[in-house]
């Protein structure tokens, strides 16, 4: 799963991420009550600005993904992005399944553009900060992760 999924820690605050939740919208006709938000306070901003920084573009976004507890993310490629960075926020333990393989964890750089994946019904609301890269492959940011350190 070399260019799969790569779990690591990114040093964040984790609770300070939470209280800048913002309301989260539904986006996805196949997923209609999972929901997402772009909106970011200080500290989101911050993170997201440090990743421009690094990758030197501003073609990488964070956000808010919401998966309510007892609803599942169905199956799909994301059209857009590239690869994210996927940190979760509410240490729930429903796993991705990426490669026909479960996979548990806090923080992770993950190929949703190249590979299908899925999350089972959420045990409990899910809350995910995602940075999202639109033209960065999953190799090059596995590469520079190290770069960004502690935010």
């Amino acid at each position: 799963m070399d260019d799969v999924i790569h779990k690591f820690d990114l040093n964040v605050d984790r609770e300070l991420l939470l209280d800048e939740l913002p309301i989260t919208k539904e986006f996805s006709a196949l997923n209609p009550k999972w929901r997402k938000s772009y909106e970011l306070g200080k500290y989101g901003t911050n993170i997201r600005d440090v990743f421009r920084n690094v990758y030197g573009n501003n073609f990488i976004r964070a956000g808010y993904y919401f998966q309510p507890e007892g609803i599942p993310v169905l199956e799909h490629i994301d059209d857009k992005a590239k690869c994210c960075i996927n940190v979760n926020l509410t240490n729930d333990p429903t796993p991705i399944i990426i490669n026909d393989e479960k996979v548990y964890y806090n923080c992770a750089l993950i190929n949703v553009g190249s590979y299908r994946h899925s999350v089972p019904k959420a045990i409990s609301n899910r809350i995910i900060f995602r940075i999202v890269f639109f033209y960065d492959t999953f190799i090059n940011v596995l590469k520079r992760i190290k770069n960004v350190g502690s935010i």
